[in-house]
């Protein structure tokens, strides 16, 4: 065995004898060599312990380290932290077993990825006789999204499974001997938010025994204990992590701190009231909390009233995050805003077309829920034109609130109808694009297979193959109603780049109508003031580092971006950011021929600046004709070149190399060997920078170079 070995391996043990050899002897038969074995014996009076390790003695490998009174399972982790002389330390139930090649896998993980803090895995749940009783799985979660999982679901990490990297220890202390049940929650909520948790992949790590002698839950003092230690280690953390880090879905940048404070420690008591382990007196502690703070001012409304449309509102997506965003600002700037929406949550009552009514910081808020269709309604292009039980309720809506200005932002799943109905009562009406649905049932102009559509061609009725629709009539009809309606209705049409607005020209769309408005959140001003601001031009490391940025769904293109990951031989990896399904998940990791590919899954806008600062460019995350122009800033804010689809908005500012590299088709094979260049030109990281900045002690707004509508900018 080496003077140092790397890897330190540590048996935490007191009385219990009936499993000791076996654990003992299956972390001895790893096959990884860098390797001690410490088993710290806390203070037992049981003379089989001595006998079991008596029987092991003859391993070099092997060192034990008693106490002389039993001190506690925390007390017996930090001596193996302590006594032990490996980097990468590592940890086993008394009554476990390791899988011969768990070591090495870990060890593996360490060295593909240096930022790693903790690797953990998976188990096969054995009972006292050895016998599998199946396999305890556990995902892969960047820090935020076990903080969340943590405070709001239960803790899953597998705790026998672990190797934690001595620097954490020495960054957050180790294992605190007052918890005696939560010792290891209590340490991942310290570690998670400051390293990267990763999971090791593929089969189990070790065989977790459950028996009568190890199931504490079963015992009510014991389930009281750990309710309280779990209670404590959870109020910590509200001390000592920023409440937005906790509740990040909140629009903290666009709320009064008295509101945003009462709303996050509400937000927290139902779910520890929900959570796998509930906590209700943990509830109602947060719950006095926020009832402690200072109500915010009421919402001025003195400016006008603004009535908007959009598709969902809490929900993810850039084209419902931007106006909710526009929503909340112009209250906070004094307008009455009120919001029109295609709910996305069904109403529990079940009644079709279901109305709610309710108020969120400030806005007004009226959804239709348990409509008939979800995201799209492609193959009923007559409903797309007119649902009458959501144009009735807006028209309804209308007369109740008596708008100065109509601004709409989403159609869809609405109806465009809407438009006329505004009109019809003289209300002056604006629309911002955030997809194609105008001239596309699908909305992104792509095809079933992911292919570019060429439009809707014959009069639109060739949108009846694409959707599977009967009726090819029906879909020129659609065509024709929904830009007349338009052309009647909007006083002028915010495209959100020059190719939607030489798409919608191109259709028949009056072009004295349509303006170009780039979109920006304030989001991009954190960004920049955290990373893009200060940061050096060149790569962070040897390695090309790719991100992308945004919901990995096929439309999005993430596999593009795998599979040009596999035709270069220059060294780089690629990092997938954003919400993951499943299906998309297995297909990008069967697509990764190379290895270089990690998926990272679901982030928070407060976690963005951090992983942007950790890559040396971004792919745009868009296939469509389109420009994702949220993403596309954001990255230009961190000073992150950007890949474009060439066919897109933003090769308009790339082409000349100095923020980006246009590719003229994302699945050109052309493209990906060039990246061993990256970047395409030494002052390409510098030029990077968000199109524009706020002066000094601005507000935040919703769009770089005006307010959200022109009424807006004549009142504001």
């Amino acid at each position: 065995m080496p003077p140092s070995p790397r890897v330190t391996l540590g048996v935490a043990t007191y009385s219990r004898d009936a499993f000791l050899a076996e654990a003992v002897a299956s972390c001895l038969a790893q096959d990884y060599e860098s390797l001690e074995v410490l088993v710290v014996v806390d203070g037992a009076a049981n003379p089989r312990i001595d006998e079991v390790l008596a029987g092991l003695d003859g391993d070099p490998r092997l060192r034990v380290v008693r106490h002389d009174v039993n001190r506690g399972i925390s007390e017996a982790y930090n001596t193996i932290v302590r006594e032990g002389r490996g980097e990468l330390i590592a940890m086993l139930g008394d009554d476990d077993v390791c899988l011969p090649d768990r070591i090495r896998r870990q060890v593996a993980v360490f060295d593909a990825h240096p930022d790693t803090g903790v690797v953990h895995g998976d188990a096969i749940v054995i009972d006292g006789d050895g016998v599998a009783h199946g396999r305890l799985r556990v995902a892969d979660m960047t820090g935020a999204r076990l903080m969340h999982h943590f405070w709001r679901e239960h803790n899953t990490l597998l705790d026998p499974t672990r190797m934690v990297h001595r620097r954490v220890y020495q960054a957050v202390g180790g294992y605190d001997p007052a918890h005696t049940l939560a010792q290891d929650f209590n340490f991942w909520l310290r570690a998670a938010p400051r390293f990267r948790f990763r999971h090791a992949g593929g089969d189990p790590l070790i065989r977790l025994r459950r028996h009568d002698d190890n199931f504490s839950g079963e015992d009510a003092a014991a389930l009281a204990t750990q309710v309280d230690q779990v209670q404590r280690t959870l109020l910590e953390s509200l001390e000592r992590e920023p409440l937005s880090d906790l509740v990040p879905e909140l629009d903290w940048p666009l709320l009064h701190p008295d509101s945003a404070r009462r709303r996050a420690l509400e937000t927290l008591a139902g779910a520890v009231e929900r959570r796998g382990l509930p906590l209700p007196a943990l509830g109602a502690r947060l719950r006095a909390m926020a009832a402690e703070v200072p109500p915010a001012p009421a919402p001025r409304r003195d400016k006008g009233r603004l009535l908007m449309t959009m598709f969902g509102f809490d929900d993810a997506g850039g084209g419902t995050m931007l106006p909710r965003f526009a929503a909340k600002e112009l209250v906070r700037r004094g307008w009455d805003v009120c919001v029109f929406h295609a709910a996305v949550d069904p109403d529990p009552s079940g009644v079709p077309y279901a109305l709610r009514e309710w108020e969120e910081d400030g806005v007004r808020l009226v959804g239709v829920h348990n409509r008939p269709s979800g995201l799209w309604d492609a193959q009923r292009p007559d409903r797309e034109l007119e649902d009458p039980p959501v144009a009735d309720a807006f028209a309804d809506l209308l007369d109740r609130f008596g708008p100065d200005v109509v601004h709409f932002h989403n159609l869809h799943n609405l109806g465009a109808a809407l438009m006329d109905v505004a009109a019809a009562r003289g209300v002056p009406a604006y629309f911002t694009t955030h997809n194609y649905w105008l001239v596309c049932p699908r909305a992104y102009l792509l095809r079933g297979d992911g292919a570019m559509c060429g439009g809707p061609g014959d009069a639109g009725a060739d949108c009846a193959a694409c959707t599977g629709g009967p009726d090819p009539a029906a879909y020129q009809e659609r065509l024709a109603a929904i830009r007349e309606s338009f052309a009647r209705s909007i006083t002028a049409c915010m495209a959100v780049s020059h190719g939607v607005r030489r798409t919608l020209i191109d259709q028949g769309y009056p072009p004295e109508a349509i303006d170009v408005v780039h979109q920006n959140v304030p989001a991009q001003d954190e960004t920049w003031e955290r990373v893009g601001r200060d940061r050096p031009p060149g790569r962070v490391g040897d390695e090309l580092v790719v991100g992308f940025f945004g919901s990995a769904y096929a439309h999005k293109g993430p596999q593009v971006l795998v599979r040009a990951a596999q035709l270069t031989a220059s060294g780089v990896r690629v990092r997938i950011h954003g919400e993951l399904p499943r299906g998309m998940a297995d297909a990008l990791a069967r697509l990764d021929t190379r290895g270089v590919v990690e998926l990272h899954g679901a982030f928070s806008p407060a976690e963005l600046p951090a992983l942007l600062a950790g890559v040396d460019a971004a792919a745009l995350p868009s296939l469509w004709w389109d420009c994702a122009p949220l993403a596309a800033g954001e990255c230009l804010a961190a000073r992150v070149p950007l890949l474009a689809p060439g066919w897109a908005g933003w090769p308009r500012r790339s082409a000349t190399r100095s923020t980006g590299w246009p590719s003229t088709a994302a699945t050109s094979p052309g493209w990906p060997p060039r990246w061993s260049a990256w970047p395409p030109s030494p002052g390409c990281s510098s030029a990077c920078r968000p199109a524009s900045r706020p002066r000094a002690g601005s507000a935040p707004t919703s769009t770089s170079s005006r307010p959200t509508t022109p009424a807006a900018a004549r009142r504001a």
